[in-house]
């Protein structure tokens, strides 16, 4: 899919060169700390947030197509699952790293020893991939894009909530300080800024020992946010469980709430109004048919048909909604085969005239 492509492309650019505008090259000062964790925040909040938004509306579309595979035992959970996890692993890959590895440079983070951009990149893509199976396991509870879309919101609202930017984890109540621990972005803010902060001394232009060089110390921005010291190995594995976690209860839930085709994102208004549209488009072919003066015996045998359609759908021997929904298929069909025909014979008329 050459847009999807172009339009991930050109959304990664676009907010990595917004961002890194806007926190271009951060000073080495006490207000600096504060501009670091404002950057750390909009980096793992912003990009992964925005493709959670499309990964729903993506899913809404290709698990209505599972749905129909699915019911006809053409497909099974496990392997569509995996076969979305591979089609969409460059999206979820390469896209994040140039997004990361951009904002980290143009924000001028920390580069004196090298692994410290490839945690940070590595956050991001999992983040990112944390987004994507929760996209997923929206989805999969309904497929409805407007209740998908609300159910991701508020799951990602939470986390923002918990992030420990917008409120300090301290100053949290008792009762509610236990979700942080289901948040990823709380997670990710904890290993990125103790891979920023760890250890972090900036100059200091008051007299060595002086209680204002504190501020100066990256170790006391960590005190300050309730984060710890070389915190990153645990906020690491975290993430990864969050995405197997995520990835199994999809699974679950598809094999466990199957949903039936007829009602993949589509009212009965909407189906009555197609099937409509249908008959009002057989009944224009035939009259003009008629009008040609051929093509009434095809007609009277498309007539004959729906009525019988009709007949076998009013018994009582078919009330079965499997029969009923293969009789509608098969007048549907009918009706679509008279259509064809239909034109064909005008269209040869036509030419011979």
């Amino acid at each position: 899919d050459k847009r999807k492509l172009v339009g991930a492309v050109a959304e990664s650019l676009s907010i990595a060169l917004v961002i890194g505008a806007i926190y271009f090259q951060i000073p080495k000062t006490p207000e600096g700390f504060t501009d670091r964790t404002a950057f750390i925040y909009v980096a793992t909040a912003l990009q992964p947030y925005l493709s959670g938004v499309y990964f729903v509306f993506r899913f809404t579309k290709e698990f209505a197509v599972f749905d129909r595979e699915y019911a006809d035992k053409m497909a099974g959970v496990l392997p569509f699952t995996i076969s979305v996890a591979m089609s969409w692993l460059p999206f979820n890959v390469v896209f994040p790293l140039v997004y990361s590895t951009l904002i980290y440079l143009f924000a001028g983070l920390r580069l004196d020893e090298w692994w410290r951009i490839f945690r940070f990149v590595g956050t991001i893509v999992g983040l990112h991939l944390v987004l994507f199976t929760q996209a997923q396991l929206c989805v999969a509870i309904t497929r409805r894009q407007k209740r998908a879309s609300l159910l991701n919101n508020t799951l990602f609202m939470l986390y923002l909530l918990s992030g420990g930017l917008l409120v300090q984890i301290d100053s949290i109540p008792i009762y509610l300080r236990w979700f942080r621990h289901l948040s990823p972005l709380w997670y990710a803010m904890r290993l990125l800024n103790s891979n920023e902060f760890s250890g972090l001394e900036f100059p200091c232009p008051l007299p060595a020992g002086s209680a204002e060089c504190q501020l100066y110390s990256g170790d006391n921005q960590l005190t300050r946010l309730g984060f710890e010291k070389d915190d990153m190995v645990w906020p690491a594995v975290a993430i990864s469980l969050f995405i197997v976690a995520l990835g199994i209860l999809v699974n679950v839930v598809l094999f466990l709430l199957p949903v039936r085709p007829d009602w993949n994102g589509d009212s009965p208004v909407k189906r009555q109004q197609r099937h409509r549209g249908v008959r009002d488009s057989t009944a224009s072919v035939e009259e003009e048919m008629e009008r040609q003066g051929y093509g009434s015996s095809h007609s009277s045998r498309s007539s004959r048909s729906r009525s019988s359609s009709r007949t076998r759908t009013g018994s009582r021997g078919f009330s079965s909604p499997l029969l009923q929904r293969q009789i509608r298929e098969h007048d549907f069909h009918a009706r679509r085969e008279a259509v064809c025909v239909g034109l064909n014979q005008v269209s040869v008329a036509k030419t011979k005239r």
